[in-house]
Protein backbone atom coordinates (compact mmCIF):
# COMPACT_ATOMS: atom_id res chain seq x y z
CA UNK A 1 0.00 0.00 0.00
CA UNK A 2 1.45 3.16 -1.27
CA UNK A 3 0.99 6.72 0.88
CA UNK A 4 -1.32 7.77 -1.22
CA UNK A 5 -3.68 4.57 -1.08
CA UNK A 6 -6.86 4.77 0.97
CA UNK A 7 -6.72 2.54 3.82
CA UNK A 8 -8.85 -0.62 3.90
CA UNK A 9 -12.65 -0.09 5.22
CA UNK A 10 -13.41 -1.36 8.63
CA UNK A 11 -15.43 -4.63 8.50
CA UNK A 12 -18.77 -4.92 9.56
CA UNK A 13 -18.70 -6.31 13.26
CA UNK A 14 -19.95 -9.97 11.68
CA UNK A 15 -18.08 -9.65 8.88
CA UNK A 16 -14.82 -9.43 11.71
CA UNK A 17 -15.49 -12.33 13.29
CA UNK A 18 -15.89 -14.10 10.02
CA UNK A 19 -12.52 -12.76 9.04
CA UNK A 20 -11.19 -13.92 12.28
CA UNK A 21 -12.57 -17.64 12.02
CA UNK A 22 -11.07 -18.06 8.21
CA UNK A 23 -8.23 -17.24 9.53
CA UNK A 24 -8.60 -20.06 12.38
CA UNK A 25 -9.70 -22.24 9.95
CA UNK A 26 -6.80 -21.69 7.48
CA UNK A 27 -4.44 -22.60 10.54
CA UNK A 28 -5.99 -25.56 11.54
CA UNK A 29 -6.69 -26.45 7.65
CA UNK A 30 -2.75 -26.23 7.16
CA UNK A 31 -1.72 -27.69 10.05
CA UNK A 32 -4.18 -31.03 8.96
CA UNK A 33 -2.49 -30.87 5.71
CA UNK A 34 0.89 -30.86 7.30
CA UNK A 35 0.17 -33.92 9.55
CA UNK A 36 -2.01 -36.37 6.93
CA UNK A 37 -0.42 -35.26 3.80
CA UNK A 38 3.35 -35.13 5.02
CA UNK A 39 2.65 -38.87 6.45
CA UNK A 40 1.05 -40.40 3.33
CA UNK A 41 4.54 -41.31 2.01
CA UNK A 42 5.99 -42.57 5.22
CA UNK A 43 2.99 -45.05 6.00
CA UNK A 44 3.34 -46.28 2.73
CA UNK A 45 6.93 -46.68 3.05
CA UNK A 46 6.16 -48.24 6.10
CA UNK A 47 3.45 -50.74 4.87
CA UNK A 48 6.27 -52.64 2.45
CA UNK A 49 5.06 -50.17 -0.74
CA UNK A 50 7.91 -50.14 -2.97
CA UNK A 51 8.60 -47.44 -5.38
CA UNK A 52 5.50 -48.25 -7.90
CA UNK A 53 3.06 -47.88 -4.38
CA UNK A 54 4.16 -45.15 -3.80
CA UNK A 55 4.09 -43.42 -6.57
CA UNK A 56 0.33 -44.59 -6.68
CA UNK A 57 -0.22 -43.36 -2.93
CA UNK A 58 0.96 -40.26 -4.31
CA UNK A 59 -0.30 -39.82 -7.77
CA UNK A 60 -3.94 -41.50 -7.37
CA UNK A 61 -5.58 -39.31 -4.71
CA UNK A 62 -4.90 -36.17 -6.48
CA UNK A 63 -5.65 -37.28 -10.02
CA UNK A 64 -8.80 -38.91 -8.20
CA UNK A 65 -9.54 -35.92 -6.14
CA UNK A 66 -9.20 -33.22 -9.25
CA UNK A 67 -12.32 -34.86 -10.69
CA UNK A 68 -14.62 -33.06 -7.63
CA UNK A 69 -13.70 -30.27 -9.82
CA UNK A 70 -15.70 -30.97 -12.23
CA UNK A 71 -18.71 -30.89 -10.29
CA UNK A 72 -18.20 -27.15 -9.01
CA UNK A 73 -21.00 -25.85 -11.38
CA UNK A 74 -23.99 -28.33 -10.47
CA UNK A 75 -22.98 -27.58 -6.90
CA UNK A 76 -23.02 -23.95 -6.81
CA UNK A 77 -26.80 -24.17 -8.71
CA UNK A 78 -27.90 -26.39 -6.54
CA UNK A 79 -26.85 -25.80 -2.86
CA UNK A 80 -29.01 -23.31 -0.58
CA UNK A 81 -26.32 -22.46 1.70
CA UNK A 82 -22.81 -22.15 0.89
CA UNK A 83 -21.78 -22.78 4.81
CA UNK A 84 -23.81 -25.82 5.24
CA UNK A 85 -22.44 -27.53 2.33
CA UNK A 86 -18.60 -26.61 3.04
CA UNK A 87 -18.59 -27.72 6.50
CA UNK A 88 -20.71 -31.05 5.43
CA UNK A 89 -17.87 -31.69 2.92
CA UNK A 90 -15.20 -30.94 5.60
CA UNK A 91 -16.51 -32.64 7.87
CA UNK A 92 -16.69 -35.49 5.49
CA UNK A 93 -13.01 -35.21 4.74
CA UNK A 94 -12.35 -35.75 8.82
CA UNK A 95 -13.91 -38.76 8.07
CA UNK A 96 -12.09 -40.55 5.65
CA UNK A 97 -8.29 -39.00 7.74
CA UNK A 98 -10.23 -41.33 10.61
CA UNK A 99 -10.21 -44.04 8.43
CA UNK A 100 -6.74 -43.64 7.59
CA UNK A 101 -5.52 -43.96 11.07
CA UNK A 102 -7.34 -47.44 11.31
CA UNK A 103 -5.30 -48.94 7.63
CA UNK A 104 -1.80 -49.93 10.09
CA UNK A 105 -3.81 -51.83 11.90
CA UNK A 106 -5.21 -53.94 8.85
CA UNK A 107 -4.66 -57.53 8.17
CA UNK A 108 -4.13 -57.33 4.44
CA UNK A 109 -5.07 -54.56 1.59
CA UNK A 110 -3.24 -51.87 3.68
CA UNK A 111 -1.97 -50.54 0.86
CA UNK A 112 -5.21 -50.53 -1.36
CA UNK A 113 -7.02 -49.18 1.29
CA UNK A 114 -4.52 -46.11 1.76
CA UNK A 115 -4.90 -45.24 -1.73
CA UNK A 116 -8.94 -45.20 -1.55
CA UNK A 117 -9.45 -43.76 1.45
CA UNK A 118 -6.57 -40.74 0.68
CA UNK A 119 -8.72 -40.46 -3.04
CA UNK A 120 -12.15 -39.90 -0.92
CA UNK A 121 -10.49 -37.49 1.55
CA UNK A 122 -8.84 -35.29 -1.22
CA UNK A 123 -12.74 -35.74 -3.44
CA UNK A 124 -13.98 -34.49 -0.58
CA UNK A 125 -11.85 -31.35 0.15
CA UNK A 126 -12.02 -30.94 -3.58
CA UNK A 127 -15.63 -30.49 -4.05
CA UNK A 128 -15.74 -27.83 -0.85
CA UNK A 129 -12.98 -26.11 -2.85
CA UNK A 130 -15.33 -24.06 -5.43
CA UNK A 131 -17.47 -23.30 -3.14
CA UNK A 132 -15.68 -21.73 -0.56
CA UNK A 133 -13.94 -19.51 -2.53
CA UNK A 134 -17.44 -18.45 -3.88
CA UNK A 135 -18.50 -18.06 -0.32
CA UNK A 136 -15.28 -16.42 1.26
CA UNK A 137 -15.29 -13.96 -1.78
CA UNK A 138 -18.42 -12.26 -0.98
CA UNK A 139 -17.46 -11.90 2.57
CA UNK A 140 -14.22 -10.53 2.68
CA UNK A 141 -14.38 -6.58 1.23
CA UNK A 142 -12.80 -6.60 -1.57
CA UNK A 143 -10.37 -3.63 -0.75
CA UNK A 144 -9.49 -5.76 2.27
CA UNK A 145 -8.62 -8.78 0.46
CA UNK A 146 -4.44 -7.79 -0.15
CA UNK A 147 -4.33 -7.28 3.59
CA UNK A 148 -6.21 -10.38 4.74
CA UNK A 149 -5.55 -12.63 2.85
CA UNK A 150 -1.82 -12.00 3.64
CA UNK A 151 -1.90 -11.72 7.21
CA UNK A 152 -4.06 -15.07 6.74
CA UNK A 153 -1.57 -16.72 4.68
CA UNK A 154 1.39 -16.19 7.22
CA UNK A 155 -1.08 -17.53 10.35
CA UNK A 156 -1.45 -20.16 8.44
CA UNK A 157 2.01 -20.87 7.06
CA UNK A 158 3.01 -20.92 10.98
CA UNK A 159 0.52 -23.76 11.64
CA UNK A 160 1.58 -25.83 8.95
CA UNK A 161 5.88 -25.39 10.16
CA UNK A 162 4.81 -26.57 13.86
CA UNK A 163 2.06 -28.86 12.74
CA UNK A 164 4.88 -31.08 10.39
CA UNK A 165 7.62 -30.60 12.99
CA UNK A 166 5.32 -32.02 15.61
CA UNK A 167 4.07 -34.39 13.45
CA UNK A 168 7.78 -35.76 12.67
CA UNK A 169 8.99 -35.81 16.29
CA UNK A 170 5.34 -37.79 17.26
CA UNK A 171 6.38 -40.09 14.46
CA UNK A 172 9.97 -40.81 15.62
CA UNK A 173 8.67 -41.13 19.31
CA UNK A 174 5.95 -43.51 19.48
CA UNK A 175 7.70 -45.77 16.85
CA UNK A 176 9.91 -46.22 19.58
CA UNK A 177 7.45 -46.11 22.51
CA UNK A 178 4.79 -48.14 21.07
CA UNK A 179 5.23 -49.26 17.55
CA UNK A 180 5.14 -47.51 14.12
CA UNK A 181 1.18 -48.72 13.76
CA UNK A 182 0.50 -46.24 16.75
CA UNK A 183 2.69 -43.74 15.69
CA UNK A 184 0.31 -43.24 12.34
CA UNK A 185 -2.66 -43.51 13.75
CA UNK A 186 -1.97 -40.94 16.59
CA UNK A 187 -0.55 -38.92 13.52
CA UNK A 188 -4.03 -39.25 10.80
CA UNK A 189 -5.98 -39.17 14.50
CA UNK A 190 -4.39 -35.51 14.94
CA UNK A 191 -4.73 -34.76 11.12
CA UNK A 192 -8.96 -35.32 11.59
CA UNK A 193 -8.92 -33.64 14.40
CA UNK A 194 -7.60 -30.29 13.04
CA UNK A 195 -10.32 -30.94 10.46
CA UNK A 196 -12.87 -30.61 12.39
CA UNK A 197 -11.25 -27.80 14.60
CA UNK A 198 -11.58 -26.40 10.97
CA UNK A 199 -15.17 -27.34 10.56
CA UNK A 200 -16.10 -25.43 13.62
CA UNK A 201 -14.61 -22.13 12.21
CA UNK A 202 -16.27 -22.27 9.34
CA UNK A 203 -19.69 -23.02 10.61
CA UNK A 204 -18.85 -19.66 12.66
CA UNK A 205 -19.36 -17.69 9.33
CA UNK A 206 -21.55 -15.38 8.52
CA UNK A 207 -23.64 -16.94 5.39
CA UNK A 208 -24.80 -14.49 2.98
CA UNK A 209 -26.96 -15.86 -0.21
CA UNK A 210 -25.23 -16.95 -2.95
CA UNK A 211 -25.49 -14.67 -6.27
CA UNK A 212 -25.91 -17.50 -9.62
CA UNK A 213 -24.89 -16.08 -12.68
CA UNK A 214 -26.54 -17.79 -15.57
CA UNK A 215 -24.30 -16.85 -17.83
CA UNK A 216 -20.83 -18.44 -16.06
CA UNK A 217 -19.39 -20.97 -18.52
CA UNK A 218 -19.27 -24.59 -17.92
CA UNK A 219 -16.25 -26.59 -17.68
CA UNK A 220 -16.38 -28.49 -20.83
CA UNK A 221 -17.15 -25.24 -22.60
CA UNK A 222 -14.16 -23.88 -21.41
CA UNK A 223 -12.11 -26.43 -22.27
CA UNK A 224 -12.90 -26.11 -25.93
CA UNK A 225 -12.76 -22.65 -25.70
CA UNK A 226 -9.24 -22.11 -23.85
CA UNK A 227 -6.36 -22.96 -26.79
CA UNK A 228 -8.11 -19.87 -28.26
CA UNK A 229 -7.56 -17.88 -24.86
CA UNK A 230 -4.54 -16.04 -24.05
CA UNK A 231 -4.43 -18.48 -20.95
CA UNK A 232 -3.71 -21.59 -23.31
CA UNK A 233 -0.15 -21.33 -23.89
CA UNK A 234 -0.17 -20.57 -19.88
CA UNK A 235 -2.22 -23.78 -19.09
CA UNK A 236 -0.53 -26.00 -21.35
CA UNK A 237 3.13 -24.39 -19.86
CA UNK A 238 1.55 -25.10 -16.39
CA UNK A 239 0.61 -28.82 -17.32
CA UNK A 240 3.59 -29.85 -19.13
CA UNK A 241 5.58 -28.88 -15.61
CA UNK A 242 3.41 -30.51 -13.45
CA UNK A 243 3.79 -33.37 -15.38
CA UNK A 244 7.65 -33.26 -15.28
CA UNK A 245 7.63 -33.01 -11.62
CA UNK A 246 5.32 -35.60 -11.00
CA UNK A 247 8.07 -38.04 -13.01
CA UNK A 248 9.93 -37.72 -9.76
CA UNK A 249 7.61 -36.53 -6.70
CA UNK A 250 6.78 -39.46 -5.53
CA UNK A 251 10.51 -40.76 -4.89
CA UNK A 252 12.30 -38.31 -2.49
CA UNK A 253 10.52 -39.71 0.34
CA UNK A 254 11.03 -43.50 -0.56
CA UNK A 255 14.95 -41.94 -1.08
CA UNK A 256 15.42 -40.31 1.74
CA UNK A 257 14.26 -43.19 4.25
CA UNK A 258 15.49 -46.05 2.23
CA UNK A 259 19.06 -44.76 1.02
CA UNK A 260 19.84 -41.86 3.15
CA UNK A 261 17.91 -43.39 5.97
CA UNK A 262 16.73 -40.19 7.58
CA UNK A 263 14.46 -40.22 10.48
CA UNK A 264 10.64 -38.63 10.24
CA UNK A 265 11.69 -35.55 12.40
CA UNK A 266 14.42 -34.98 9.65
CA UNK A 267 11.48 -35.60 6.84
CA UNK A 268 9.49 -33.22 8.54
CA UNK A 269 12.31 -30.24 8.54
CA UNK A 270 13.41 -30.99 4.76
CA UNK A 271 9.68 -30.45 4.10
CA UNK A 272 9.79 -27.50 6.45
CA UNK A 273 13.08 -26.14 4.55
CA UNK A 274 11.10 -24.81 1.27
CA UNK A 275 8.08 -24.05 3.20
CA UNK A 276 9.96 -21.32 5.57
CA UNK A 277 11.92 -20.35 2.45
CA UNK A 278 8.53 -20.19 0.15
CA UNK A 279 7.19 -17.75 3.13
CA UNK A 280 9.56 -15.40 3.34
CA UNK A 281 9.90 -14.99 -0.48
CA UNK A 282 6.51 -15.07 -1.63
CA UNK A 283 6.09 -11.36 -0.43
CA UNK A 284 9.20 -10.08 -2.33
CA UNK A 285 8.22 -11.95 -5.34
CA UNK A 286 4.52 -10.35 -5.15
CA UNK A 287 6.07 -7.51 -5.20
CA UNK A 288 8.29 -7.39 -7.95
CA UNK A 289 5.89 -9.21 -9.94
CA UNK A 290 3.43 -6.17 -9.38
CA UNK A 291 6.23 -3.84 -10.16
CA UNK A 292 7.55 -5.81 -13.10
CA UNK A 293 5.05 -8.14 -14.35
CA UNK A 294 4.60 -11.74 -13.32
CA UNK A 295 5.41 -13.01 -16.70
CA UNK A 296 9.01 -11.70 -16.34
CA UNK A 297 9.19 -13.61 -13.28
CA UNK A 298 7.46 -16.80 -14.64
CA UNK A 299 10.81 -16.74 -17.15
CA UNK A 300 13.04 -15.74 -14.40
CA UNK A 301 12.24 -19.02 -12.52
CA UNK A 302 11.61 -21.45 -15.19
CA UNK A 303 15.75 -22.46 -15.47
CA UNK A 304 15.90 -22.41 -11.65
CA UNK A 305 13.06 -24.77 -11.28
CA UNK A 306 14.35 -27.20 -13.98
CA UNK A 307 17.92 -27.29 -11.48
CA UNK A 308 16.10 -28.66 -8.44
CA UNK A 309 15.43 -32.22 -8.88
CA UNK A 310 19.55 -32.04 -10.64
CA UNK A 311 20.84 -31.09 -6.81
CA UNK A 312 19.32 -34.01 -5.51
CA UNK A 313 22.34 -36.17 -7.41
CA UNK A 314 25.25 -34.55 -6.01
CA UNK A 315 24.94 -34.92 -2.38
CA UNK A 316 22.46 -36.70 0.40
CA UNK A 317 23.61 -35.81 3.42
CA UNK A 318 20.98 -34.12 5.47
CA UNK A 319 22.97 -30.50 5.49
CA UNK A 320 23.14 -30.60 1.16
CA UNK A 321 19.10 -31.80 1.33
CA UNK A 322 18.35 -28.97 3.32
CA UNK A 323 20.20 -25.99 1.28
CA UNK A 324 18.59 -27.84 -1.84
CA UNK A 325 14.84 -27.20 -0.29
CA UNK A 326 16.01 -23.43 0.61
CA UNK A 327 16.59 -22.80 -2.81
CA UNK A 328 13.90 -24.98 -4.00
CA UNK A 329 11.49 -22.63 -1.81
CA UNK A 330 12.82 -19.75 -3.19
CA UNK A 331 12.20 -20.76 -7.03
CA UNK A 332 9.25 -22.39 -6.54
CA UNK A 333 7.40 -19.13 -4.66
CA UNK A 334 8.38 -17.11 -7.89
CA UNK A 335 6.42 -19.72 -9.97
CA UNK A 336 3.49 -20.47 -7.99
CA UNK A 337 2.99 -16.51 -7.76
CA UNK A 338 3.97 -15.76 -11.25
CA UNK A 339 1.76 -18.49 -12.67
CA UNK A 340 -1.31 -18.03 -10.36
CA UNK A 341 -1.05 -13.96 -11.11
CA UNK A 342 -0.53 -14.69 -14.85
CA UNK A 343 -3.70 -16.75 -14.76
CA UNK A 344 -5.95 -14.47 -12.90
CA UNK A 345 -4.49 -11.17 -14.73
CA UNK A 346 -5.94 -12.70 -17.89
CA UNK A 347 -9.24 -14.30 -16.97
CA UNK A 348 -12.31 -11.92 -16.27
CA UNK A 349 -14.40 -12.70 -13.07
CA UNK A 350 -17.24 -14.84 -15.15
CA UNK A 351 -14.98 -17.15 -16.74
CA UNK A 352 -12.06 -17.61 -13.56
CA UNK A 353 -13.76 -20.37 -11.39
CA UNK A 354 -14.45 -22.36 -14.50
CA UNK A 355 -10.96 -21.78 -16.00
CA UNK A 356 -9.76 -22.42 -12.33
CA UNK A 357 -12.36 -25.61 -12.81
CA UNK A 358 -11.22 -26.53 -16.21
CA UNK A 359 -6.83 -26.33 -15.42
CA UNK A 360 -7.47 -28.37 -11.77
CA UNK A 361 -9.13 -31.09 -14.07
CA UNK A 362 -6.59 -30.93 -16.88
CA UNK A 363 -4.01 -30.87 -14.14
CA UNK A 364 -4.93 -34.37 -12.58
CA UNK A 365 -4.54 -36.09 -16.36
CA UNK A 366 -1.19 -34.03 -16.16
CA UNK A 367 0.00 -35.26 -13.10
CA UNK A 368 -1.16 -39.41 -14.17
CA UNK A 369 0.67 -38.87 -17.05
CA UNK A 370 4.07 -38.00 -15.53
CA UNK A 371 3.38 -40.77 -12.94
CA UNK A 372 3.32 -43.10 -15.41
CA UNK A 373 6.75 -41.85 -17.08
CA UNK A 374 8.24 -42.21 -13.50
CA UNK A 375 6.75 -45.62 -12.91
CA UNK A 376 8.22 -46.82 -16.03
CA UNK A 377 11.59 -45.47 -15.64
CA UNK A 378 12.18 -46.42 -11.75
CA UNK A 379 10.81 -50.23 -13.27
CA UNK A 380 12.92 -50.42 -15.82
CA UNK A 381 16.27 -49.51 -13.81
CA UNK A 382 18.36 -52.50 -12.83
CA UNK A 383 19.00 -50.95 -9.23
CA UNK A 384 15.90 -48.91 -7.24
CA UNK A 385 18.91 -45.68 -6.64
CA UNK A 386 19.53 -45.97 -9.97
CA UNK A 387 15.88 -45.59 -11.39
CA UNK A 388 15.66 -43.04 -8.67
CA UNK A 389 17.97 -41.15 -9.58
CA UNK A 390 16.88 -41.18 -13.24
CA UNK A 391 13.67 -40.22 -12.68
CA UNK A 392 15.42 -36.66 -11.24
CA UNK A 393 17.53 -36.24 -14.36
CA UNK A 394 14.40 -36.41 -16.42
CA UNK A 395 12.25 -34.70 -14.69
CA UNK A 396 14.64 -31.63 -14.29
CA UNK A 397 15.75 -32.18 -18.20
CA UNK A 398 11.40 -32.14 -19.39
CA UNK A 399 11.40 -28.74 -17.33
CA UNK A 400 13.64 -27.27 -19.58
CA UNK A 401 12.16 -28.29 -22.22
CA UNK A 402 9.00 -26.51 -21.57
CA UNK A 403 10.61 -23.15 -21.73
CA UNK A 404 9.65 -23.17 -25.78
CA UNK A 405 6.29 -22.40 -24.73
CA UNK A 406 7.10 -19.62 -22.86
CA UNK A 407 8.03 -17.10 -25.33
CA UNK A 408 3.78 -17.26 -26.33
CA UNK A 409 3.34 -16.84 -22.93
CA UNK A 410 1.99 -12.81 -23.09
CA UNK A 411 1.77 -10.07 -19.84
CA UNK A 412 -1.80 -8.60 -19.63
CA UNK A 413 -1.28 -5.66 -19.06
CA UNK A 414 1.95 -2.60 -19.86
CA UNK A 415 5.31 -3.01 -17.11
CA UNK A 416 8.52 -1.18 -17.34
CA UNK A 417 10.99 -3.41 -18.48
CA UNK A 418 13.84 -4.79 -16.59
CA UNK A 419 16.85 -7.15 -17.16
CA UNK A 420 16.98 -10.83 -15.55
CA UNK A 421 19.81 -10.25 -14.22
CA UNK A 422 18.74 -7.17 -12.09
CA UNK A 423 15.35 -8.86 -10.97
CA UNK A 424 16.82 -11.54 -9.52
CA UNK A 425 19.32 -9.25 -7.58
CA UNK A 426 16.52 -7.17 -6.03
CA UNK A 427 14.58 -10.45 -5.12
CA UNK A 428 17.36 -11.98 -3.43
CA UNK A 429 18.40 -8.02 -1.71
CA UNK A 430 14.84 -7.63 -0.74
CA UNK A 431 14.68 -4.78 -3.03
CA UNK A 432 12.22 -6.03 -6.15
CA UNK A 433 10.33 -2.09 -6.24
CA UNK A 434 12.93 1.06 -7.21
CA UNK A 435 10.46 3.42 -5.17
CA UNK A 436 7.48 3.35 -2.84
CA UNK A 437 6.70 -0.45 -1.63
CA UNK A 438 4.19 -1.59 -3.97
CA UNK A 439 0.65 -3.55 -2.67
CA UNK A 440 1.98 -7.62 -3.43
CA UNK A 441 0.07 -9.21 -5.85
CA UNK A 442 -2.78 -10.81 -4.15
CA UNK A 443 -5.23 -12.53 -6.01
CA UNK A 444 -9.47 -11.75 -5.44
CA UNK A 445 -10.11 -14.75 -2.71
CA UNK A 446 -7.23 -16.21 -3.86
CA UNK A 447 -3.89 -16.74 -0.75
CA UNK A 448 -0.92 -18.58 -2.72
CA UNK A 449 0.27 -22.50 -1.75
CA UNK A 450 0.50 -25.49 -2.36
CA UNK A 451 -1.28 -28.48 -2.41
CA UNK A 452 0.58 -32.11 -1.82
CA UNK A 453 2.84 -31.68 1.32
CA UNK A 454 4.67 -29.39 1.73
CA UNK A 455 1.83 -26.92 0.72
CA UNK A 456 -1.81 -27.05 0.27
CA UNK A 457 -3.85 -24.41 -0.77
CA UNK A 458 -6.91 -23.07 1.57
CA UNK A 459 -10.16 -24.62 0.18
CA UNK A 460 -10.01 -24.74 -3.20
CA UNK A 461 -8.69 -20.81 -3.48
CA UNK A 462 -6.89 -21.97 -6.58
CA UNK A 463 -5.61 -23.94 -9.20
CA UNK A 464 -3.40 -26.65 -7.71
CA UNK A 465 -0.09 -24.49 -7.35
CA UNK A 466 2.18 -26.14 -9.57
CA UNK A 467 5.62 -28.22 -8.40
CA UNK A 468 5.03 -29.45 -5.05
CA UNK A 469 6.62 -32.84 -4.62
CA UNK A 470 5.35 -35.83 -2.43
CA UNK A 471 7.73 -35.64 -0.07
CA UNK A 472 10.62 -32.66 -0.43
CA UNK A 473 10.48 -29.91 -2.83
CA UNK A 474 11.38 -31.58 -6.40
Amino acid sequence: MTELDPPPPTPRPRTRRSLVCSTLDACFFDAMVALADGAALPLAVALGAGPVGCALVAVLPLTIGASAYAAYGPLLRWIRSRRTAVCALVALQAFFLLLVAVVPWLASGRLVALVVILSLSKMAGNAAGPIWSSWIGDIVPERARATFFGRRSRAATFAAIAAAAGGGMLLDDLSLRWSVAAAFSAVYVLAATARLVSAFFLLLHDDPPAHADGDEPGILATLRALPRTHNGPLILYLLWINASVYVCAPYFTPYMIEELGFSYTQLAWVDNAARITKFIFLSVWGRAANRWGPRRTLVLVGPLIAVVPLLWLAHGAFVAIIAYQVFAGFAWAGFELASLALLFDATSRRDRAAVVAAYNVCNGAAILLGSLAGMGIVGAAAARMAGYGTTFAVSGGARLLAMVLLPKIREARAVPSIGYRELLLRVLLFRPTAGPANRPVILPGVAPPLTPPPDAPPEGAGPVAPGEAAAGES
